[in-house]
């Protein structure tokens, strides 16, 4: 989400517009990415603000509408890693009451004759609601959006509660339109990034790409989606995915090791890949170092919030997750993360890696793959992700899938092990 953030911000400014962050979190993340951005480009990034406690007046920057500029304000204080914290942060009902004035007075400043995006909010944040209705009545002629996926049980498409979707649909456009605010709704959390990777692919291309109202959006995501898949619906699925497979079996002791998993541990590495992404659009188990490498056998579910498997829901939420002691199976902890294909006309999710773990039953941690043991895991999954880019983002030679696949049947009538010295991906 931050990648896609920064990235459209950086297409507006780069277009001759200006952009202003707000945001209530108080790390240096947001900042850290804007810096490094500006740093290789001609943008201009503004000082980074904090609201402070003295008053309202003077916490904007005063260049932060000049063309070409990004700036930042934290309305919630800054706390660096290295440093002592900045501004108020609202760690409890005190400092809120403390900062949401002052909040309501900036924010009401900067979204006036301004356009506005809001993301990560539910709108029921009484500062905001108040800035928005503050300064709706110069709105006119400008663009002001809330993103809103449609993660929650109550929005899906489902029969029988259609009566209520509705429902919850009409009212919630009435709020919308007191705040001045048109709503965009995608229907998972995972999606939200791609609203800005396309915005940001629209900006980026200027004037050689049609006018949004001559060529629908959605169309060229699926013209996207269909380069990709028939780039890999063209493989020879059986060889591709043993050969795949293999590569997963020859870094697992490499995983094992970042984790720092015991020998009674079970390790389990996965990819899944998304199947039809403009048909049924469904998720598919694409390689696994364990169970059957056949496709026909293969597990799959339609991508949706009901689906039990960690890897669909890790889709749909679109960012790493843990689930510890999930399910009823022995693989009871994993770690799961989308990945990304970064084409240069945008970027889309096309599957997702998945670490599992059996742990040992005299194990009182409960196995290596739990959020305490976050930095090894990390470690782990940068291993894993530099194999799943390649499995999801880089065509094979079927020759060369073929060719391997006839040393494998070979080393396995000899007894020899064939997931050493793999050929390398490029």
């Amino acid at each position: 989400m931050l990648d896609a953030l920064v990235l459209w911000g950086y297409a507006i400014a780069r277009s001759g517009g200006s952009v202003l962050f707000i945001t209530s979190n108080y790390d240096a993340y947001l900042q850290e990415a804007l810096e490094s951005i500006a740093d290789q480009s001609d943008v201009r990034l503004t000082k980074m603000r904090v609201l402070n406690a003295t008053g309202p007046t003077g916490q904007l920057p005063r260049t932060w509408r000049n063309p070409g500029n990004m700036s930042l304000l934290h309305v919630h204080g800054y706390i660096p890693e290295d440093a002592e914290p900045l501004g108020i942060p609202a760690f409890g009902e005190i400092t809120y009451q403390e900062t949401s004035g002052k909040a309501r007075k900036v924010m009401s400043e900067a979204m006036t004759g301004s356009n506005v995006v809001t993301v990560g909010s539910s709108l029921s944040d009484a500062p905001l609601v108040e800035s928005l209705i503050a300064s709706k009545k110069s709105a006119t002629g400008l663009k002001r959006y809330a993103i809103l996926p449609l993660q929650g049980a109550e929005w899906r498409d489902d029969e029988k509660e259609k009566g209520r979707d509705e429902s919850l649909f009409s009212l919630n456009r009435q709020r919308l339109n007191a705040l001045g605010l048109q709503g965009v709704y995608p229907d998972y959390y995972g999606q939200v990034p791609q609203v800005f990777y396309e915005a940001a692919e629209w900006l980026s291309a200027g004037a050689g790409r049609p006018e949004p109202g001559r060529l629908d959006h959605r169309q060229l995501y699926k013209n996207r989606l269909d380069e990709w898949w028939s780039h890999w619906d063209s493989r020879d699925s059986h060889d591709a995915i043993r050969y795949h497979s293999a590569l997963l079996r020859h870094i697992l002791p490499g995983v094992r090791g970042n984790l720092g998993a015991g020998s009674q541990e079970g390790i389990k590495l996965e990819i899944w890949a998304r199947s039809d992404p403009n048909g049924e659009g469904r998720l598919g188990l694409w390689c696994s170092t364990s169970g059957s490498h056949e496709p026909e056998f293969a597990h799959r579910d339609s991508i949706s919030l009901k689906s039990p498997y960690v890897s669909v829901k890790t889709f749909c939420l679109g960012s790493p997750q843990f689930f510890e002691q999930y399910g009823k199976s022995r693989w009871s902890n994993y770690f799961a993360f989308p990945i990304w294909n970064w084409s240069q006309r945008g970027a889309f999710i096309v599957g997702v890696a998945v670490i599992a773990s059996m742990p040992a039953k005299d194990d009182p941690e409960g196995g290596s793959v739990r959020m305490a043991n976050i930095h090894r895991v990390v470690l782990a999954a940068e291993r894993l992700a530099s194999v799943a880019d390649k499995v999801l983002n880089h065509k094979i030679d079927s020759n060369v899938s073929r060719a391997y696949n006839e040393r494998i049947a070979i080393d396995n009538a000899l007894g020899a092990d064939s997931s050493d010295d793999l050929p390398i991906l490029e």
